[in-house]
């Protein structure tokens, strides 16, 4: 394959992932303004200035695109937070415990707060296909160091664990909008998290996180 066709590739490629991008961010910007209910494929196509077959060169419809982009979302979230607390917490002494506490408590706080979220809050299912698919990487890296270094000795397999903590998470989440209690409930978020773990009440009282309250 010669230079030209590579180069030609590599502009086909590039202009496919804009289009990708403009039309989750069009998808996200008519959830925030329309709702979930009566926004449509051919208004996300439109927004993004695109044809209707364009759009589902991408997606297979509406939901499709909406989960990816919540799950866009949401991973710019999980990559901040742990973009920050890899300069705070620093060092081969860090507590796995300590940083998964913070992790969650931060997640918890970003996506219950987010204006997306709310207006998904009818769409359960959206939602946590959207979370889980955004966190699992972060999370598994933090748990798995925990359990290498004998910190975590978790309750349940995690074939067991994942849907009652993803399902757990929406439903809290939900809840937390609901009522407008969002900090304190990212905080029980994170204990909830820590009890999953294997660590007691006594464990979780002392870390960092709950001492700094």
């Amino acid at each position: 394959m010669n230079s030209t066709n590579v180069s030609g590739e590599n502009r086909i490629t590039r202009k496919k992932h804009k289009t990708r991008i403009k039309l989750l961010t069009v998808a996200t910007e008519l959830i925030a303004r329309k709702g979930f209910e009566t926004l449509t494929a051919d208004d996300i196509a439109d927004g993004a200035d695109v044809g209707r077959r364009t759009f589902y060169n991408y997606f297979e419809g509406k939901v499709d695109c909406i989960i990816e982009a919540v799950r866009v979302r949401y991973e710019a979230y999980a990559r901040a937070h742990t973009e920050q607390l890899s300069q705070v917490l620093i060092g081969s002494d860090v507590d796995s415990a300590d940083v998964v506490a913070r992790m969650a408590n931060a997640m918890f706080n970003s996506i219950a707060t987010d204006p997306i979220t709310e207006k998904l809050t009818a769409y359960p299912h959206i939602l946590n296909n959207a979370i889980t698919e955004s966190q699992r990487d972060f999370l598994t890296a933090n748990i798995a160091s925990g359990v290498i270094r004998g910190r975590f000795q978790p309750v349940a397999s995690p074939e067991i664990a994942e849907p009652i903590t993803s399902w757990g998470f929406i439903g809290l989440v939900i809840a937390s909008i609901h009522r407008q209690s969002q900090v304190p409930d990212g905080m029980e978020w994170a204990r909830f998290v820590l009890t999953m773990l294997g660590l007691s009440h006594h464990e979780i009282d002392a870390l960092n996180i709950f001492q700094e309250l």
